[in-house]
């Protein structure tokens, strides 16, 4: 737990400070993120997670581009636009750190923290197109789903 909190800690700081995470973080966080859910699932159980949190991110893509698509009028590249290559980089590599329902809970927790904490900024801030550090917010929420297993307030 220590060495995740620390991996998700450095991508708080660097998304937060400088609206990047070094590359180097994700495969690390991967490998990390995998040996602890495999240290109590079964291989086969984590696969099968693993591919079904795939499908479903790649679902709630689609569906992001479908509908900037109809904001926009016109079929655009979104990554960099909605979403950071670090938020899409992130988010699969989560994929390999929850059970599905997990993770979709997960995912909705860290977008609403995310929204709760930035409109005010976004609402007081006069820069027009203020980016949303969401891969920092979904690191901050997979800490706080970690305390909260230790804690044995929700069971992982």
């Amino acid at each position: 737990m220590i060495v995740l909190s620390s991996i998700l800690s450095a991508f708080v700081y660097q998304d937060f400070k400088y609206r990047a995470i070094a590359w180097y973080l994700f495969p690390i966080l991967f490998v990390a993120a995998a040996y602890y859910q495999l240290l109590d699932n079964t291989w086969q159980n984590w696969t099968m997670s693993f591919f079904t949190n795939n499908a479903l991110w790649i679902i709630q893509l689609l569906l992001i581009k479908g509908y900037h698509s109809l904001r926009y009028g016109k079929s655009h590249q979104f990554i960099d636009y909605a979403l950071g290559k670090g938020d899409v980089l992130f988010i699969c590599v989560m994929c390999a750190a929850f059970p599905p329902l997990h993770f979709l809970l997960l995912i909705l927790f860290a977008a609403v923290f995310a929204l709760l904490v930035s409109l005010p900024i976004i609402y007081f801030n006069k820069e027009k197109n203020y980016p949303i550090p969401f891969a920092g917010f979904l690191a901050m929420s997979w800490m706080l789903s970690l305390v909260a297993t230790e804690l044995n307030w929700i069971p992982l």
